[in-house]
């Protein structure tokens, strides 16, 4: 069907270029002083007109149809321009500037035919051999934003919701700017999964060239890049014939190349170099990449952004890229490589907290009107007013609502109204509720000490994490960088340097401004009653018994004498501000350097 459709419009191209030839020839006898830019523009159509009548009468012609509505459009466009606008009066419609843009067009177009027209004489693969190479590229048909796996996980957002960060990306995939890579960044939970979903969903709708890939931590392939360009390449391929042909003849030269090559060979030579071959009369081809952060090897990692940092022809291939994930170190990094001219980000964490909570409350009541259904509850179930409540406790989090709605209605034993009930009044929960929660952050924790370390090096890594960490959520008012310095400062934490280090492997959950001036806080109370409750955080190494024992805490300055705590919370000294202050259960040693 491509091939029929393209047929037609190469038929309606050679009429176009045959009228525009013509018009020229008019404007050359009538208008004088533009002469040589006529005769440009019409010898570059002249051009055009031969080597798609060559590629016309080829026996087995393989023309990308999008390229060719692309260049039947841009002719189009031009001979409107050259349609006199009077009988008796030519005038030349074109400026030098604006005529050689359309020069230039007209050339892009000519190079891809003409390229079409030498694959189908000297390296034409039949269809048949072109699926057997194809088959060589190693994919991972779970990462796909359609696939089952990934509709199990990922729901697309609902409607009226996600408005305005969802316009923003719209109107960025149709932006002509040299911005062609996207990063939306976002703290654990907020919401970027689906949201990525909803992006794929709405460009595979569209005659638009997709892929996708969504990463997902501890899964095998999933967890991985050796398999991302691969599947990204089969995918785009089905979209383009010309493409298909271009990686079925890498392959077929390097038939490793879709399954044992490094990161580096896939990208440039399954990748880039097809691209590079038919960018010039493409839509653009898409693709979503989901969750970056959750790549287990983050040398991998590390690589692909280099590798996009380093093709600096990216925004002239057609290719944008959209990309989600936390904002952790190495990925804050790399795109700080990527000149700022080729991409635009976008935080999560900066959407009016008033907007977020509205698409909150949108998704809590959309959810729970199932759960009202399915137990037969009151059609006035749930309560406006609940609905508010647990749209601010969950602080902007995503995860906190989904996993809240699967606790008050997804158990068949539960009833539905006491477990809202129990929510709502902030009753102690049990870990199925936070049981989804509670595994996003051991992910999070484990992953801020991946690597490998000395029985000594862990020891001190975990003491520093205790220390710090420890502190950060005793705090019931958080303290700016500087100051909280001043409060972990010991043999462990020696440089307000090497603070920033360990704050910085969990940017996920803990949120160290930019702004010095600012507090150093976790980004969710979740995690504070979680590092803090054995049901939940299973893992010694990072779980924080504080009840009963003793903790010492170097505050900023001289010592103190030890406080029981019966009862009440322990003063903090006048060099701290009035409202800070430590909670919890113990007894306290506030002039230790360990603990």
């Amino acid at each position: 069907m491509e091939g029929l459709a393209a047929a037609g419009s190469v038929l309606t191209i050679l009429q176009v270029t045959e009228e525009i030839g013509k018009l020229c020839g008019r404007y050359i006898h009538d208008v004088r002083h533009a002469r040589k830019d006529i005769e440009r523009l019409q010898s570059k159509v002249s051009a055009l007109h031969k080597v798609l009548t060559r590629l016309e009468n080829a026996s087995h012609p393989d023309i990308d149809a999008t390229a060719v509505q692309r260049c039947c459009e841009d002719l189009r466009s031009i001979k409107g321009r050259l349609e006199p606008k009077r009988m008796h009066a030519l005038k030349w419609p074109f400026k030098s500037k604006e005529l050689r843009i359309q020069v230039r067009t007209l050339e892009r177009h000519l190079v891809l035919f003409n390229t079409t027209l030498q694959l189908n004489i000297h390296e034409k693969i039949d269809d048949a051999e072109q699926e057997r190479l194809l088959e060589k590229l190693a994919c991972a048909g779970d990462a796909l934003f359609n696939s089952y796996e990934n509709d199990r996980r990922h729901r697309s957002c609902l409607e009226n919701t996600r408005v305005d960060v969802l316009q923003q990306i719209m109107e960025w995939s149709t932006d002509v700017s040299p911005r062609c890579i996207f990063w939306l960044k976002g703290l654990a939970g907020t919401g970027k999964s689906t949201i990525a979903t909803t992006v794929a969903s709405r460009l595979a709708s569209r005659p638009h060239h997709i892929a996708s890939y969504f990463f997902r931590r501890g899964h095998g392939d999933l967890a991985h890049v050796r398999k991302l360009i691969p599947t990204i390449v089969r995918q785009l391929s089905q979209y383009s014939s010309l493409y298909r042909q271009f990686v079925s003849a890498a392959v077929k030269k390097e038939p490793g190349l879709g399954q044992s090559a490094n990161l580096h060979e896939q990208y440039e030579k399954l990748l880039v170099e097809p691209l590079r071959k038919i960018r010039p009369a493409q839509h653009p081809f898409f693709i979503v990449m989901d969750a970056l952060d959750e790549c287990d090897e983050q040398r991998d990692l590390r690589m692909l952004l280099r590798l996009l940092a380093r093709t600096e022809d990216i925004p002239k291939l057609g290719l944008k890229i959209f990309v989600t994930s936390r904002p952790e170190l190495p990925i804050r990094h790399g795109f700080e490589e990527i000149p700022s001219i080729f991409h635009r980000s976008l935080a999560l964490q900066n959407v009016p907290r008033p907007v977020v909570d509205g698409d909150i409350k949108i998704f809590l009541s959309h959810k729970l009107k199932i759960t009202q259904y399915e137990f037969c509850l009151p059609n006035d179930w749930p309560a406006d007013e609940d609905l508010d409540i647990l749209a601010r406790k969950a602080g902007g989090l995503f995860i906190f609502a989904a996993t809240a709605c699967r606790y008050i209605g997804e158990s068949p034993q539960a009833k539905p109204p006491e477990r809202l009930k129990q929510i709502c009044n902030s009753v102690a929960t049990n870990e199925l509720m936070t049981e989804e929660l509670d595994h996003m952050y051991a992910m999070v924790l484990q992953n801020s000490i991946s690597g490998k370390y000395t029985a000594e090096e862990r020891h001190s890594a975990r003491v520093r994490f205790h220390h710090i960490i420890g502190c950060i959520v005793l705090l019931l008012d958080p303290l700016p960088i500087a100051q909280l310095f001043s409060l972990v400062q010991s043999s462990h934490v020696e440089s307000q340097q090497e603070l920033e280090g360990v704050l910085q492997t969990l940017h996920a959950v803990i949120d160290l401004p930019e702004d010095a001036e600012k507090p150093v806080q976790p980004l969710h109370l979740s995690f504070r009653d979680f590092l803090l409750d054995p049901n939940r955080c299973s893992d010694p190494y990072f779980w924080h018994s504080f009840g009963g024992s003793k903790i010492r805490l170097p505050i900023l300055g001289g010592p103190c004498p030890k406080k029981e705590y019966g009862g009440q919370r322990p003063r903090l000294y006048s060099h701290l501000p009035a409202t800070a202050f430590l909670a919890l259960g113990g007894v306290y040693e506030l002039n230790g350097k360990d603990f």
